[in-house]
């Protein structure tokens, strides 16, 4: 277990950091794991509050259907006695919404990924960070300027193969995927880039030689 990233979770729980936050009465969902991951999962934030294992389940549709095919049907981001969790999924906004509007929601967002996303990843210390949607982006973008443009820009126009290498957290060093978000809201999937298959799939590579140590270039 490590131990700054337990602080953290308890951070979190306590509300330490949520100072001007509407959503600071909510309940947070966390993901707590019982060993080190090689990927980290970030989206938008959790809606309707549910527990942590119903969320991480295939009930859960459209994002857990999403990543877990994106995953391979290796997405596994609770820890049971049947299995171990091989990818840590947090999100920008840690608390659940139950209907809320626009703005409180935007703030929300601001505050708590300020307050705790960045320190949160660099704790879990992962090799690849699937960032998914345009609000993750947006926070990827404060530190690295390949994030600049928009999310369709990023994810299919730019030749990083799905990929951005070297993306620095202050002291911390990873890989950074950014995909969009797989609501049917999103205007992506309406007319997708003649790209989309090819990116999507370099990704779904990329997750697999990271989480089990494959080499560069193999499949």
């Amino acid at each position: 277990m490590n131990l700054e990233l337990a602080d953290i979770w308890q951070m979190i729980e306590e509300k330490q950091k949520c100072n001007g936050c509407r959503l600071r009465a909510r309940k947070p969902l966390i993901f707590r794991l019982k060993s080190p991951i090689k990927v980290v999962v970030v989206t938008e934030g959790p809606n309707r509050q549910e527990s942590p294992e119903f969320v991480a389940s295939i009930a859960n549709h459209p994002t857990y259907t999403f990543l877990y095919t994106l995953f391979g049907g290796c997405f596994t981001p609770i820890d049971s006695t049947s299995c171990q969790a091989n990818v840590y999924w947090t999100h920008v906004r840690k608390c659940f919404l139950n209907g809320t509007g626009r703005k409180t929601i935007d703030r929300a967002l601001k505050i708590c990924s300020s307050a705790y996303l960045a320190a949160e990843i660099k704790a879990a210390r992962p090799r690849l960070v699937v960032a998914v949607g345009r609000k993750v982006l947006g926070f990827f973008e404060e530190f690295d300027q390949r994030f600049a443009g928009g999310l369709r820009e990023v994810v299919f126009k730019k030749q990083s193969g799905g990929v951005f290498t070297g993306v620095r957290l202050d002291d911390f060093i990873c890989d950074v995927s950014v995909v969009p978000h797989p609501s049917g809201r999103n205007v992506t999937w309406s007319v997708p880039p003649d790209n989309a298959r090819g990116q999507l799939e370099a990704v779904r590579q990329r997750i697999a030689h990271v989480i089990l140590d494959l080499p560069q270039g193999t499949s």
